[in-house]
């Protein structure tokens, strides 16, 4: 956090939002997007150890233009690359967590686990106000509250710089992914088939929030991705 403070001090715009206690990444995450409702029609977020670069902003445009409402950043799309391979547990993790994903909770998404996303800004309080899993698998309820509150979904290849140290510890947080991701999906089923709050279908929806005028950081440049577009995902 006095990390995060020292760099917007510098950039002279934005503020650190600090939780009193450590309740996981998907906490973290909802707190942070609750907070932009209002700032500007998009919200995204990522990594904070920039294993996916933010010019991949440009690829959630062009998905943008293409009519996705939340844009997904994934290793498994087609042009997809990795700078430095995974650990074999976690390569293992990574190919064998897509696939009880698919089968418990149907997300439509190759990889939900990247943590690259970006979503209309009225779709935050629908997605994350009634948010229940609040670690690694916080990714998976999101996309499932997405689809039902029938947002269209799009993935765009990344350039991934596989960081040398993680948080995500496999022996203990890979029973937990499982857990949250099955509790995720029995959450939606019983709370019924559309999402509270989204009041628009397609075709007919609000004109996005005045976007308000901030600056930016511009992190340690990396190589730009080879931009092959985004892949929408089946609804």
């Amino acid at each position: 956090a006095r990390r995060a403070e020292r760099l917007l001090s510098a950039a002279g715009t934005g503020r650190v939002i600090v939780l009193p206690i450590n309740l996981g990444k998907g906490a973290a995450v909802r707190a942070g997007m609750l907070a932009s409702v209002g700032f500007g029609p998009w919200a995204l977020f990522l990594d904070a150890d920039h294993s996916t670069h933010i010019n991949h902003v440009t690829l959630v445009a062009d998905a943008a233009a293409q009519g996705a409402d939340v844009v997904v950043g994934s290793r498994r799309a087609a042009g997809a690359t990795e700078t430095h391979p995974r650990p074999t547990v976690r390569r293992l993790l990574g190919r064998t967590f897509p696939m009880l994903v698919g089968a418990i909770a149907r997300t439509g998404v190759a990889d939900t686990q990247c943590g690259f996303k970006a979503l209309q800004n009225r779709l935050i309080q629908p997605v994350f106000g009634e948010q229940r899993v609040s670690r690694f698998a916080f990714d998976v309820e999101m996309l499932l509250r997405a689809r039902r509150a029938g947002a269209k979904l799009a993935e765009i290849p990344v350039a991934w710089d596989n960081p040398a140290e993680s948080t995500l510890r496999v022996s203990r947080d890979a029973p937990t992914m499982l857990r949250d991701t099955i509790k995720a999906a029995w959450y939606l089923r019983r709370s019924g088939p559309t999402a509270r709050g989204l009041q628009h279908q397609h075709g007919s929806r609000p004109e996005p929030a005045a976007t308000k005028k901030a600056g930016a950081m511009v992190p340690e440049t990396k190589p730009d991705p080879t931009p092959v577009g985004p892949r929408s995902v089946p609804q």
